[in-house]
């Protein structure tokens, strides 16, 4: 899908502010990236996998852990490293674009 990119490559010049929600398969990333001239780039980040979400709102109890948390879980790794990535590219780019 992108590129390969690392998060550790992010110059310690930039800033990046954000506020995450979760909801069983389903996350939600939104801030933004600041630029050591202080120019912004607002972003919002959501993943979902809709199929397993409806499927999961309608047998979930949440006194027992079934396959499919643990499954909701590796999803959700998933989704983070997914954000990790997508953020680095926006980074890299909207630093070039200051140049």
């Amino acid at each position: 899908i992108l590129p390969p990119f690392d998060v550790n490559e992010i110059p310690d010049t930039v800033s990046i502010t954000a506020k995450t929600g979760t909801i069983y398969f389903g996350r939600g990333l939104a801030g933004y990236i600041t630029a050591p001239n202080n120019h912004q780039l607002a972003f919002a980040i959501y993943t979902s996998d809709y199929d397993k979400r409806s499927l999961f709102e309608k047998d979930f109890n949440p006194n027992v852990i079934t396959s499919e948390l643990m499954e909701e879980r590796e999803w959700l790794r998933s989704a983070r490293d997914l954000e990790k990535d997508i953020l680095s590219f926006w980074v890299q780019r909207f630093m070039k674009a200051q140049d």
